[in-house]
């Protein structure tokens, strides 16, 4: 199992899905991305830099997750697994992904 700041995702197959994907492509839209210290000063007085980013997602049923990545090369591994974990879909591939973490920007998927 991958441990992540997400929490476990247990492998396809080894609990009920929550639900059930068609085959073909699918859409993963990212609602909202906030740096860890948005709004904080650092001991400067200057704005406090985030190195991670608390990205949520809303998957094609329509639920949404929180992820904590720090870009998007984090994020990807991270929506494979809850697309398996969620719907028990063993093959997932990432058609199209943002080239940066944006909120409205979408990552497209086949299952």
């Amino acid at each position: 199992m991958r441990k992540s700041a997400t929490g476990t995702v247990a492998p396809a197959g080894t609990q009920a899905a929550a639900g059930k994907l068609t085959a073909g492509q699918h859409e993963v839209l990212i609602e909202s991305v906030v740096g860890e210290n948005d709004g904080l000063l650092d001991s400067d007085g200057n704005p406090a830099v985030s190195l991670r980013q608390m990205v949520r997602c809303v998957y094609p049923d329509g639920s949404a997750k929180n992820h904590q990545v720090a870009n998007i090369a984090d994020l990807l591994p991270q929506l494979v697994n809850q697309l398996r974990g969620r719907f028990g879909v063993v093959e997932v591939q990432i058609a199209s992904a943002p080239a940066e973490l944006k909120a409205g920007a979408s990552v497209k998927v086949e299952v």
